[in-house]
C-alpha cells in the first residue's frame, strides 16, 4: 500500500512538472534573525548512510543554534538519535505539503525539487549525495532522464557532498554545486571504546542485498576464496533490512544496529571492505578509519575523496572479488602494511568533523535565508475566503501566503476545520481562494493546489451533507443514516463515496447495527483501503465488541503509517492521537 501511495505521489509530481519554472529570488526587505529555520524534506527515514548524513546535518546544525525540522512520510526513526523538530505528514498529500513556514528548505531527492519549490515558502536547495542517477545516469530511460534534468534546472542553489559528485553533477546536469564534506560524529567513531570480540578475525562488510551497487556479493566471494586457501576468518555483515534468502557463508548478521554497536564493530574487525560501484562520499570507510579499523575498498569515485591507495587504505578493483581477496591477503601477510594503512587511516578520520563543516554550512544557509522567491502573483489576484485570523497560527497565514503570491494554481484549497463530531476534529480540504479572472484561466497553470495549513471553520450550513448531518446531530439516526446513503448513490467518486460511507457507518454504530456496519467497510476497502477514517471506525467498532487491541494490531499499524486521510475530501485530524488516548483508557 505505501509503495502504491509513494509511485502515486511521483505520478502526480511527473504530471506537474510541465507547469515547473526555475526558482527566481530576490533579496528580502527585512534582514532574518540569526536563528535561521531550516526544513529538509526527505523521501523516506529508512537507515541507510544518506539518511545518516541528513539527520547529521540537522542535529549539528541545531547544536550552532539554528531552528531545523526534518518532514517526512514517515515515522520518526528509532535507529538515529534525531534532536531537531520532526513533523510527520500524511500519505495522499505531497510531503513538500507539510512544510512549515521557515528561512530555507532542503530538498533530498531530485523527485521533490518542484513541489518544494511550488509551495513558495522559501528559497529551495536541493542536496545531491548521489545515487543512480548521477553514477548510471546511462542505463536510465530517455523519458525519466529528461524529467531529471528539468528538476536540476529548476532551484538556483545545489549541494553536495564530494568534489567527484560536483563533477558529475556539472557533466551530467550541466549545473554547477557547492562542496560540503561528510564527517564523524567523532564521539561515537573513535579508537577509544568497547570492541565487539569474536574468537577468530572478522571482515566486516556494510549494505543491503537488494542495493547491486554495494557489491556484497562480490565481497562475498573473495570471503570465500580466502576460506578457500585456507584463511581463518569470519564475515559479519551489516545491513539495514532482514535478508530475503540465507546466506551460509555469513558468520553473523547485524540488522539495523545501533551507531555505538556499529563503532564497537568497526573497532573489533580486522578490516573493513566495501565493495560499492559508485558512491558519492563512503561514510562507513571514514567510520572505520575513526575506529582504527584498516580499509580495503573499490576504487570507486567517492572513496577517493579521502581514501588514497597504500597510504590509508588499500584499493581493489570495481567487481573484481579475485583482486579484493589478494588486497585482504596483502594486509594478514604483511602486519607493516597493516598497521601503517591503520596510523594513516586515524590521521585522515580527523579532518572529517563536523565542527569544521557544520559552520561553514550554516553560514551557507543564513546567506540563503535572506533571500525570497520573486513572486508570481500580487495579493490583488485572489478572491480570498478566509482572514488571517481564521488560520490556526501565524506561520500557516504566512505558508498561506506566500502560496498565493507564488502558485499558478487557479484555486488554492485548505483543510477547514469542523467540531462535528464530539472528542472529534473533522477537516474538509475548501477553497479558500480564487483567481480574480478565474473563469477566464486558460491552461497554463494548475487548476487547484493544496496548502496544508488548518483554516477554524465556518458555520455548517456550508456542509455538502448539512440536512444528513442536522438529523445526525438531533439522534435521528435512521433518517440520517438515509440521507447518506442517498448522497453516497449520488456521486460516482470513490472519494467521496467513502466520505459517505464513513457517515453511513457512524449512523449505523448508533443503531447498535454494527455487523452491517463492518460489512459495508470491509466492502470499501476493496476500494479504499488507504482511507485511514474507514480504518479507524472499523478498529473503534471492533473494541467496543471485546476485540483485543493485540487482535486489531495489523490495523492501529496501518493507520500509524497513513495518518489523517488528506487525500480525501474530508478527514478526521490528529488520527494517531485519537488513537493513543483511546489506548490509555
Amino acid at each position: 500500500m505505501i509503495k502504491q501511495l509513494r509511485a502515486n505521489e511521483y505520478e502526480n509530481r511527473i504530471i506537474n512538472l510541465k507547469y515547473a519554472v526555475p526558482e527566481i529570488l530576490r533579496e528580502k526587505a527585512q534582514t532574518p534573525s540569526d536563528t535561521i529555520h531550516i526544513v529538509y524534506v526527505m523521501a523516506h527515514v529508512s537507515v541507510c548512510g544518506g539518511t545518516k548524513i541528513i539527520f547529521e546535518h540537522a542535529n549539528n546544525l541545531k547544536r550552532w543554534g539554528a531552528r531545523v525540522t526534518i518532514v517526512s512520510h514517515f515515522v520518526k526513526p528509532d535507529w538515529f538519535p534525531i534532536e531537531a523538530e520532526y513533523l510527520k505528514v500524511p500519505f495522499g498529500i505531497d510531503v513538500a505539503q507539510g512544510i512549515p513556514d521557515c528561512d530555507v528548505i532542503v530538498s533530498t531527492y531530485w523527485d521533490h525539487i518542484q513541489a518544494c519549490i511550488d509551495t513558495g515558502i522559501a528559497p529551495v536547495v536541493y542536496f545531491e549525495q548521489g545515487d543512480f542517477h548521477l553514477f548510471d545516469h546511462t542505463q536510465i530511460d530517455k523519458d525519466t532522464l529528461e524529467n531529471i534534468r528539468k528538476l536540476f534546472k529548476l532551484p538556483t542553489y545545489i549541494t553536495t557532498v564530494s568534489e567527484r559528485s560536483a563533477d558529475y553533477i556539472k557533466n551530467v546536469y550541466s549545473r554547477d554545486s557547492v562542496v560540503f564534506h561528510n564527517a564523524l560524529d567523532d564521539e561515537i567513531f573513535t579508537l577509544h571504546g568497547n570492541s565487539y570480540k569474536t574468537n577468530t578475525p572478522y571482515l566486516l562488510m556494510m549494505g543491503g542485498e537488494q542495493q547491486e551497487f554495494k557489491g556484497i556479493n562480490d565481497i562475498i566471494k573473495a570471503y570465500s576464496t580466502l576460506k578457500d586457501a585456507g584463511y581463518e576468518l569470519d564475515l559479519i555483515w551489516i545491513t539495514p533490512y532482514e535478508p530475503a534468502r540465507n546466506y551460509p557463508e555469513i558468520t553473523r548478521i547485524f540488522v539495523s544496529p545501533s551507531q555505538t554497536q556499529i563503532a564497537e564493530l568497526y573497532r573489533g574487525a580486522f578490516v573493513y571492505v566495501s565493495g560499492s560501484h559508485y558512491e558519492s562520499f563512503s561514510l562507513p570507510g571514514l567510520e572505520a578509519m575513526a575506529c582504527g579499523c584498516p580499509l580495503v575498498t573499490t576504487d570507486n569515485v567517492g572513496v577517493k575523496e579521502y581514501a588514497i591507495d597504500s597510504v590509508n587504505s588499500l584499493f581493489s578493483r570495481i567487481g573484481d572479488s579475485d583482486d579484493q581477496a589478494q588486497k585482504i591477503k596483502s594486509l594478514i601477510d604483511n602486519p607493516d602494511l597493516y598497521q601503517h594503512l591503520k596510523l594513516n587511516g586515524l590521521e585522515t578520520a580527523g579532518n572529517f568533523k563536523w565542527n569544521r563543516i557544520i559552520p561553514e554550512l550554516l553560514l551557507f544557509y543564513k546567506d540563503i535565508a535572506k533571500l525570497e522567491q520573486h513572486p508570481n502573483n500580487e495579493f490583488d489576484d485572489w478572491d480570498i475566503s478566509f482572514r488571517e485570523e481564521q488560520f490556526a497560527g501565524r506561520d500557516d497565514w504566512e505558508k498561506f501566503r506566500k502560496m498565493l503570491l507564488n502558485s499558478t494554481a487557479s484555486e488554492i484549497l485548505v483543510p477547514v476545520l469542523y467540531p462535528l463530531i464530539e472528542g472529534h476534529e473533522i477537516a474538509r480540504w475548501e477553497i479558500a481562494a480564487k483567481r480574480v479572472n478565474h473563469e477566464n484561466n486558460d491552461d497554463s497553470g494548475l487548476k487547484q493546489m493544496k496548502c496544508y495549513t488548518k483554516v477554524k471553520g465556518r458555520d455548517v450550513q456550508h456542509l455538502p451533507y448539512y440536512q444528513a448531518y442536522i438529523s445526525f446531530q438531533e439522534g435521528q439516526y435512521e433518517a440520517a443514516l438515509n440521507q447518506f446513503i442517498e448522497l453516497y448513490q449520488e456521486t460516482d467518486s470513490i472519494r467521496t463515496q467513502s466520505v459517505y460511507v464513513k457517515w453511513i457507518v457512524l449512523c449505523l454504530i448508533e443503531l447498535q447495527r454494527d455487523p452491517q456496519a463492518l460489512d459495508i467497510l470491509n466492502d470499501m476497502f476493496k476500494r479504499s483501503i488507504d482511507n485511514s477514517d474507514l480504518l479507524y471506525v472499523y478498529y473503534l467498532i471492533n473494541v467496543m465488541s471485546g476485540k483485543s487491541k493485540e487482535d486489531l494490531t495489523q490495523i492501529l499499524t496501518a493507520i500509524s503509517l497513513l495518518d489523517d486521510a488528506a487525500a480525501y475530501p474530508e478527514f478526521f485530524t490528529n488520527i494517531e492521537h485519537r488513537i493513543f488516548e483511546r489506548n490509555k483508557i
